[in-house]
């Protein structure tokens, strides 16, 4: 009885502070500082290194209500340390990781005899930490909630061979990839999506994807590749095996080519964006013909989309997610 009390009041402490937007009450008094830190554990729903010194000492937090994980560059000494933060706050849903280094993460990660952590993230974000593609499989394979992840500035060519060297399934809840300026190639990005037959969005930047072979992707429904090197082919093949594509953005990829081409239909997009992608006023005029009335198509110089007002809302080229906003 007393333990149930316990976590009751320490549930009732959680919301309070939460309420409140800081642990301030804390420094009143000694009985408020109890209050505030059930076990002698400080109640810390954002463990957050990202704030500079001094960090928060992992033995002195309530690890089971942490809710966000934000780990930078000098937070923790080692890869070891890191992983030991994301294997205790177990219950968190929330991670980001800015030049923080966890090479190896792999085999921190796996505690022999079949037994591994379990995450509940939610939303994944690594920014330049170092990772291999071994790494990236397993941390998959042990956050089967996952279901947004950003790899901005990782070299992770060679994913294809991690994939095939897997022992448990990855990524069964996984909606939402991006991968930017990440060294994958054509094959590490079709063995992606092919393991993830539930992905709804992909984004994949700076990279060369060029002679990718995809698997049929009836579920996809956003794909942005820009500047990926992509060649006619590749983006036919494409457009053909994403049959149910809503959002088509393949900026600066040279699809231009002398021999004309029959473009499939794209009955359900409603976005498609081939600026600067070296296609002749005969391809965008052909392409357009195989798209919905109601459509935006976005070409070289201009928009036909069938609303004027649209033409209006002109974006970057190259927009993308890696400005460093953790």
């Amino acid at each position: 009885m007393r333990f149930l009390l316990s976590q009751r009041a320490a549930s009732l402490n959680v919301r309070v502070l939460r309420f409140l937007g800081c642990q301030a009450v804390a420094a009143c008094s000694r009985a408020y500082l109890t209050w505030a830190s059930p076990a002698g554990k400080r109640i810390c729903p954002c463990l957050d290194d990202r704030r500079g010194p001094p960090y928060a000492p992992l033995e002195r937090i309530a690890t089971a209500v942490v809710e966000a994980v934000h780990l930078a560059r000098d937070g923790r000494d080692s890869p070891e340390e890191r992983a030991k933060v994301l294997s205790a706050c177990s219950r968190a849903s929330i991670l980001s990781c800015a030049y923080s280094n966890l090479m190896g993460l792999y085999r921190l990660l796996d505690w022999g005899g079949g037994i591994f952590p379990h995450f509940n993230f939610r939303q994944v974000r690594f920014r330049q930490c170092s990772l291999t593609p071994s790494d990236v499989v397993q941390f998959l394979s042990c956050a089967p909630r996952l279901e947004t992840v950003v790899f901005l500035n990782e070299s992770l060519s060679g994913l294809e061979d991690a994939f095939a060297h897997r022992v448990r399934p990855v990524g069964e809840e996984l909606r939402s990839v991006e991968f930017n300026d990440a060294g994958l190639t054509g094959a590490d990005a079709a063995s992606l999506l092919e393991q993830l037959p539930g992905l709804r969005s992909v984004h994949f930047q700076a990279m060369d994807l060029s002679g990718m072979r995809l698997p049929r992707l009836r579920k996809l429904e956003e794909v942005r590749m820009l500047d990926c090197c992509l060649q006619r082919d590749d983006v036919l093949l494409l457009m053909t095996q994403c049959p149910n594509l809503k959002t088509l953005e393949l900026c600066g990829n040279p699809l231009g080519a002398d021999r004309p081409c029959t473009w499939p239909e794209m009955t359900r997009l409603r976005l498609a964006d081939l600026r600067h992608c070296e296609l002749s006023a005969e391809d965008e005029e052909a392409l357009r013909s195989k798209l919905p009335g109601d459509a935006q198509f976005e070409s070289r110089v201009c928009m036909l989309g069938a609303d004027p007002a649209s033409r209006l809302h002109q974006h970057t080229v190259f927009e993308s997610s890696s400005s460093e906003d953790e």
